[in-house]
């Protein structure tokens, strides 16, 4: 087969060692370009790996892929998700390995809306906080942190990220998350919760339903006033007198046992501010301990909690 393209004999060679004869061709256009059909789910990420930044130009040229630089004025017209702005073109640019340097590099057709601004098929609502940041550096308000993080993740602007994971209430976030990972099941805990208190109230239908949950942080079932006494006998259990120490208290979810200095009511503010995420609203107060008789004098004494849960 008789081949007229841009590509050194070298680069045809290589292609036509990827793929069979049979899954691509040539169509000469002209006397000097030439259009090669590959399967499509291979596209051009092993190109991008493999062949340099020349190769690649001409596999563009050659693929019969755009390859006319599209110009932009200087100051360039938005609409994003339906919200208008207007910023300098070398603004969007500022960062080159970002989604909308990419955009804006002139290597890609960006549509227009009816009046002529580019658009962007995205919430415009924190748009303002990445012009922001890409102008002069500027961080958001605290309140809208999270928010500006989601959409900076999704603009891929890398140092807008390194910024905001120092600050609060991510940097904060960072801290709770390393005290629940210390904490078996915490999240599918959470989902039992969710789940026995919807059933509980369409069962009855009621608004709201309530929940037994132990919280404790010490394996340890005793008082201080008898961990003296329970640290002497400790290593003297028989297996099944250890087993009896090893029970499960008589409520839906149980949370513990955990090393850290985070206590009860600290894993208490999780479970409450998670649920509150969901949409979830919980109140919770202490109705007591287990108190279940174990061996001897011992009782059990990891802190009971009744959880009101509230649908509507």
């Amino acid at each position: 087969m008789n081949y007229s393209c841009p590509l050194p004999p070298a680069c045809l060679n290589l292609i036509g060692s990827l793929f069979h004869q049979d899954e691509w061709r040539c169509v000469l256009i002209g006397s000097h370009h030439a259009h090669v059909k590959a399967w499509p789910s291979l596209g051009l990420t092993f190109f991008n790996r493999v062949w340099g930044r020349q190769q690649r130009k001409a596999w563009l040229r050659f693929s019969g892929q755009p390859f006319d630089i599209v110009h932009f004025p200087e100051v360039i017209p938005l609409n994003v998700g339906g919200t208008y702005f207007t910023t300098r073109l070398s603004t969007l640019r500022r960062y080159e390995d970002t989604m909308l340097a990419a955009m804006f590099s002139g290597r890609h057709h960006i549509p227009r809306d009816a009046e002529g601004r580019f658009f962007i098929d995205r919430d415009g609502a924190y748009f303002g906080d990445i012009l922001n940041f890409l102008r002069e550096g500027e961080l958001p308000q605290r309140d809208r942190v999270r928010a500006v993080h989601k959409e900076a993740q999704y603009y891929a602007i890398g140092p807008l990220l390194d910024s905001l994971e120092d600050t609060q209430p991510l940097t904060g976030e960072k801290v709770r998350q390393a005290f629940l990972d210390l904490l078996p099941y915490y999240k599918e805990n959470l989902e039992q919760i969710v789940e026995i208190a919807k059933v509980r109230a369409m069962q009855k239908k009621a608004r709201f339903a309530k929940l037994k949950i132990c919280v404790y942080k010490e394996e340890m079932p005793v008082t201080p006033y008898e961990r003296p006494l329970f640290n002497s006998l400790r290593f003297e259990r028989s297996e099944s007198e250890a087993k009896i120490f090893e029970h499960h208290c008589e409520v839906d979810v149980s949370f513990g046992p955990w090393e850290a200095v985070a206590d009860v009511y600290d894993l208490l503010h999780c479970i409450v501010s998670d649920l509150a995420e969901r949409g979830i609203t919980a109140d919770q107060q202490c109705i007591g301990v287990c108190d279940k008789h174990l061996i001897n004098h011992y009782y059990c004494k990891r802190p009971i909690y009744e959880f009101k849960i509230t649908w509507w």
